[in-house]
């Protein structure tokens, strides 16, 4: 099955708030999708959220990825993005076995309304309906909300990159069969801002795996793991 086939089976079965839906988005939402980038990324800063703009969405448009639209009330008011991991950054090409979650932006209207764990669930399904061995991600040390959401998907922090968007991120991951965990041993790191990236780097190189953020500090919480 490909990507964009899964995905819309998986939106045609999403129970969603009343005058809400899900649609696949095509170059002439592009303008739309860059404006709520704009928005996102002046509530966030753009060490938080990347900046994305039309000839951004052209381009992993052209190289396979899927761009949705979250419309409430008739309004573009967020999108997500899903994609092949290996086609989409050039820091896994050697990974085409594996999809990316790439993006989602929401404006002010729908944050805190459970948009953003709907559409990690949504779009890490599809991607095992193509075929897909495991779902990647990027997403920002200070980004804590997000953090949160994606490793209560499943997902756990593998690694820590700084070149892809010329900031910190933590490069998240779930296989198709989830973690198991190996060892009862956990450790605890503070995230930033209270805490440094170095404790996290060094556990990471170590083979750990970050599975729970704490709101207590908060703190990113490191297990033993591998894929199922």
């Amino acid at each position: 099955m490909q990507l964009e086939e899964a995905l819309r089976a998986r939106i045609a079965d999403l129970q969603l708030p009343p005058d809400s839906f899900v649609t696949i988005a095509g170059p002439a939402d592009f303008a739309e999708l860059s404006d709520i980038n704009s928005e996102a990324v002046a509530y966030t800063g753009e060490d938080v959220y990347g900046r994305q703009d039309e000839a951004f969405f052209a381009r992993i448009h052209g190289l396979g990825a899927v761009l949705m639209l979250i419309r409430v009330d008739g309004r573009a008011q967020g999108y997500t993005v899903a994609g092949p991991a290996a086609r989409m950054a050039g820091l896994f090409a050697d990974e085409p076995d594996k999809g990316l979650l790439f993006g989602t932006a929401l404006r002010a209207g729908i944050r805190g309304m459970g948009w953003q764990r709907r559409v990690i669930d949504l779009r890490l399904a599809a991607l095992f309906d193509a075929g897909f061995t495991a779902g990647k991600a990027f997403v920002s040390p200070w980004n804590h909300g997000s953090l949160r959401n994606l490793l209560a998907a499943g997902l756990a922090v593998v690694s820590h990159d700084y070149s892809y968007y010329g900031q910190h991120r933590f490069i998240v991951e779930r296989p198709a069969r989830g973690w198991c965990q190996t060892k009862e041993a956990l450790q605890r790191e503070p995230l930033p801002p209270q805490g440094g990236l170095e404790p996290h780097r060094a556990l990471l190189a170590a083979g750990w795996k970050g599975r729970a953020v704490e709101r207590d500090g908060p703190a990113l919480v490191y297990g033993q793991a591998e894929a199922c």
